[in-house]
C-alpha cells in the first residue's frame, strides 16, 4: 500500500474510534459487560499500549532494520 492510502486509514480509524466513543463518559466506560470480557476503557488501553509499544517497533524493524539485516545477507 502507499503511504497517502495507509496514513488515510489510519485516520479513519482514529475519528471513527472517536465517533463511538464521544457519547461514554468514565465510568460507562469502565463497565465490563461480563468477568470474561474487557469494558471499553481495558480495550482502550490495549490499544494504546499496542500503539506505543508494540506497532512502533514492529512498524521501525518492518522499515529499516529488515532492510539492513536482508543488506548483510
Amino acid at each position: 500500500m502507499q503511504f497517502v492510502t495507509l496514513y488515510a486509514e489510519l485516520v479513519q480509524s482514529t475519528e471513527m474510534i472517536r465517533s463511538l466513543l464521544g457519547g461514554v463518559n468514565e465510568d460507562e466506560a469502565r463497565i465490563k459487560p461480563n468477568s470474561e470480557s474487557w469494558s471499553i476503557l481495558e480495550l482502550l488501553n490495549h490499544l494504546y499500549d499496542e500503539e506505543r509499544e508494540d506497532f512502533r517497533e514492529h512498524l521501525d524493524f518492518i522499515l529499516n532494520r529488515q532492510k539492513r539485516r536482508m543488506a548483510q545477507h
